[in-house]
């Protein structure tokens, strides 16, 4: 058989043949598991098309899926995007020729870069899909709107554990420096990239002030009082994620996000803090010490221009001037409650007021 009649059956059969969309996620998910020799091509075309997925069940004995399990879905292929270690196979990273550069010179790619490929893939369509348009507003209607998906949706606890998870720390090389996972702070940021950003920010100021915000809808002491009950288990969450929101902040340095709430820091929030300054360096090359070593307090963090050691001097600072203020108001209140009382008791028509009243 000629190559051109081999090639015009295969064209022909386009007109026989059956063409559909993926069905839902559960028929995605299949797709996704049949891929055992990893045909990168495959692997990418169903990240592509992943959120255009249905989530509907088709027939009775699937599971049920709902958005945040196609998330949790991508979170987990994404993990690691930034680090071509995660994805290396040094005892069998095979070379595979991958298309062709802009010369038409063969590219060849490891089976790690392959891979890391497709978790950059899944990173920049979450960034779209997801990322992107989790905004935090103020007021109005739309705002309400948006707050009750953070609400409802990253407070759950399947994909906020996760969502910890994606942005974990962890430590990497001798020098013991602290990194948070999935964040590359590349100079120039993608679009993408910057997505991911916005959307920890916001997340910072949702985890600082959505109890407040909720707690003043209850309007009656019964609303409160179930409002409590609740919010029992999200408050635990986000008590225990805040720490972890600290050390990102301290990341991509934005502690400054923190100020809004200074005085709001909880004891756990202070101790990263403190947790922050101290890993950082002094060194004979630019301090006045014998031997590069870490900061022993707080002063020295802050000598060395540490963002969480000038945070916690304000915070002392403002506390300081809080109780100062504080004790002013209380002895001016003192005075004026004496000063009142004097008037009255040297008034026989108000000193007869008081008696009666």
């Amino acid at each position: 058989m000629s190559k051109q009649v081999k090639q015009e059956r295969i064209f022909g059969t386009l007109r026989s043949r059956e063409v559909r969309p993926i069905r839902n996620w559960h028929e995605f998910l299949a797709f996704w598991g049949k891929e055992e020799t990893g045909i990168y091509d495959r692997m990418l075309g169903l990240l592509h098309v992943g959120f255009n997925v249905s989530l509907e069940r088709g027939n009775w004995d699937e599971p049920d899926y709902d958005e945040i399990d196609r998330i949790r879905f991508y979170l987990a292929i994404a993990d690691g995007w930034t680090n071509y270690l995660t994805w290396a196979d040094p005892r069998n990273d095979v070379r595979y020729q991958a298309g062709y550069d802009e010369k038409g010179y063969p590219v060849n790619k490891t089976g790690g870069e392959l891979r890391q490929e497709l978790a950059r893939k899944a990173f920049d369509i979450l960034a779209q899909k997801f990322f992107r348009g989790l905004k935090l507003l103020d007021g109005g209607s739309r705002g309400d709107e948006l707050n009750n998906a953070w609400y409802e949706r990253i407070l759950s606890p399947q994909l906020f554990s996760d969502i910890l998870n994606f942005f974990r720390s962890e430590t990497r090389g001798e020098s013991g420096s602290v990194v948070i996972r999935n964040i590359s702070l590349h100079r120039e940021m993608s679009h993408n990239e910057q997505f991911v950003i916005d959307f920890l920010l916001n997340l910072a100021q949702f985890l600082w002030s959505w109890e407040r915000k909720e707690s003043q809808k209850c309007r009656t002491l019964k609303q409160k009082e179930l409002w409590e009950f609740a919010n029992k288990e999200r408050r635990s969450r986000v008590e225990m994620a805040k720490p972890w929101m600290i050390e990102v902040l301290n990341y991509i340095r934005r502690l400054d996000v923190l100020r809004e709430w200074l005085l709001e820091l909880n004891e756990p929030c202070l101790a990263k803090l403190k947790e922050i300054a101290l890993r950082s360096k002094l060194s004979t090359f630019r301090h006045s010490v014998r031997e590069n070593r870490p900061a022993v307090s707080i002063e020295e963090a802050c000598y060395v221009d540490s963002a969480a050691g000038w945070l916690l001097k304000e915070y002392e600072l403002k506390r300081a001037e809080q109780a100062r203020l504080k004790e002013i108001r209380e002895a001016e209140e003192a005075r004026e409650n004496a000063d009142r009382r004097i008037r009255i008791l040297s008034s026989p028509f108000l000193a007869s007021e008081e008696r009666v009243g």
